[in-house]
C-alpha cells in the first residue's frame, strides 16, 4: 500500500508543477510581455527548477523500490520509445514486438493488485485518501511463431 502511494503521489506532485506555473502566473498578472517578460519569465522558472529539485528527490526514493524488483534491466526502445525488458534469449539483439515463448510474469501475487489514491492540497493540507484498487493483471497478445 505505502509503494503504490508513492507512485500515486510521484504522478500528482509532476501534474503539480504545471497547475503551480498557471497558478502563479494567473495570481501575479503575468504576461510574459514587455519588459517584464523576462523577470516573469525567469521567476517562473526558477519556481519551476526547485519543484522539480523535490520531484526527482521522490523519484530517486521510487526507483530504489523498482531497482529492487528487476526494474533496473528496463530499457526503452529508441525507435517506438516502448519500455521493456528482455528476460529470454539474451543473446544477440531483440526487435520491437518479439515476445516470450511462454507468459513470464515473474511478479509476486500479492503485487498484482495496486491501490488507487485521490491526491488533495486544501487550506494547506495535503490529504492522501485510498480510493480504491485496481489489478495489473491483463491478458497479454501471443506472438505467432
Amino acid at each position: 500500500n505505502q509503494i503504490d502511494m508513492m507512485f500515486a503521489f510521484q504522478t500528482w506532485m509532476y501534474d503539480q508543477i504545471i497547475a503551480a506555473q498557471m497558478r502563479v502566473a494567473e495570481e501575479n498578472e503575468f504576461t510574459f510581455l514587455d519588459d517584464s517578460g523576462a523577470l516573469e519569465a525567469g521567476h517562473i522558472a526558477n519556481m519551476t527548477n526547485q519543484m522539480r529539485t523535490v520531484f526527482y528527490d521522490l523519484r530517486v526514493r521510487v526507483f530504489k523500490y523498482q531497482n529492487a524488483h528487476s526494474v533496473a534491466v528496463a530499457r526503452k526502445c529508441p525507435y517506438c520509445g516502448l519500455i521493456w525488458s528482455k528476460f529470454e534469449g539474451c543473446e544477440g539483439q531483440t526487435t520491437c514486438g518479439n515476445r516470450p515463448s511462454s507468459d513470464l510474469d515473474l511478479r509476486d501475487p500479492s503485487y498484482s493488485v495496486l491501490g488507487v489514491f485521490t491526491i488533495s492540497w486544501k487550506n494547506e493540507k495535503l490529504t492522501i485518501d485510498r480510493t480504491g484498487q485496481r489489478s495489473v493483471k491483463a491478458s497479454r497478445p501471443r506472438s505467432s511463431k
